[in-house]
């Protein structure tokens, strides 16, 4: 057992084929090619030393033993969609700005760009206020 050289791709056709149970639907919902899902299965198979698949019945079939190591294929994958999330939610800005804006530019610019804003960064909190400018000494 070779796992150095299993692939996230290769999890995830055998996932979409088990899911679909067909190699056909399996390939379109990949969008690749029937021959080349179905090669990259049998070279995960013989890595993990097991067949996953009976291939003699239609629909497509998940073996026994393929059953556990589906499954953990699925929580891998979870796994690194999670990963991801939590990447993109600490490149994301966050915490809170205070925008100052004079109160003649305040009822017609803000509403141009703060619910945009708003809804683009949730993990923002914008607090508007008005600023005053000072007077300048004559």
């Amino acid at each position: 057992m070779d796992l150095e050289q299993v692939t996230l791709t290769q999890l995830r056709y055998a996932v979409a084929i088990s899911e679909a149970e067909s190699f056909r639907q399996a390939a379109t919902r990949c969008h690749v090619s029937q021959s080349g899902l179905s090669m990259q299965v049998q070279k995960l198979e013989e890595l993990l030393g097991v067949v996953l698949f009976d291939r003699s019945k239609k629909p497509v079939l998940v073996t026994p033993e393929g059953e556990a190591v589906l499954e953990q294929m699925r929580a891998v994958l979870r796994g690194m969609e999670r990963l991801g999330q939590v990447v993109a939610e600490e490149e994301e800005p966050s915490g809170r700005y205070r925008l100052g804006v004079i109160p003649t530019l305040s009822p017609t610019v803000l509403p141009l760009f703060v619910g945009d804003l708003v809804a683009r960064h949730p993990r923002e909190r914008c607090q508007p206020a008005a600023a005053i400018p000072k007077q300048s000494p004559p």
